[in-house]
This record gives structure tokens, sequence and C-alpha cells, in this order.
């Protein structure tokens, strides 16, 4: 059951970043995640394993791209746009 939440969150981290080489591993009660651009691996952070399961996905997209602004890399350019979304999707049905 925790594999699917686990998985479930990474897919909807996912469907908002496209940032390269994006890893995630779960290490006893720690949630890791792990950025490999070209040959080198790059720790961003560890969020325990409740704290990360009540997050939202947009919330831990912000938390690796902090920690990405701190390694010096602009992680807006791997943002999905979502431009093309309404914002009130049921108007149609009026």
């Amino acid at each position: 059951m925790l594999e699917r939440e686990v998985t479930e969150t990474m897919a909807g981290i996912w469907q908002i970043t496209r940032t390269p080489g994006l890893q995630v591993t779960v290490e006893g009660n720690n949630v890791g995640f792990w950025w490999v651009p070209k040959n080198t691996r790059v720790r961003l952070g560890y969020l325990t394993m409740p704290m990360f399961l009540t997050l939202a996905p947009v919330e831990i997209v912000a938390f690796i791209e902090r920690e990405l602004k701190r390694q010096g890399y602009d992680p807006r350019q791997w943002r999905n746009d979502f431009a093309a979304f309404k914002k009130n999707p049921f108007s149609s049905q009026n």
C-alpha cells in the first residue's frame, strides 16, 4: 500500500516538472530526492515519509525547485506549462 502512495505522488510530481534525471529513493522512513545531471549525482534533500505523504505534489516540487536553485540551476525551465487548462473546468456545462 505504501509503495502505491509513493508511486502516485511521484506521478503527480513528474506531471508538474520535467526535471531531467530526477530520482527518488525510499530509505527506511525517509524519501530522498536526487538529481542526476550528466554523470554526477546531486542530493537535493530528504523528507520523512509522513511529511511526504501529507504534502501535495506541487508542494514537493516547490521543495525540489528550491534545492535546485541552491545548486545554481533555474528549475523553471523544466516546469510543464498548464496555461491551456481552463480555470473553471465545468464552465462549458452551464
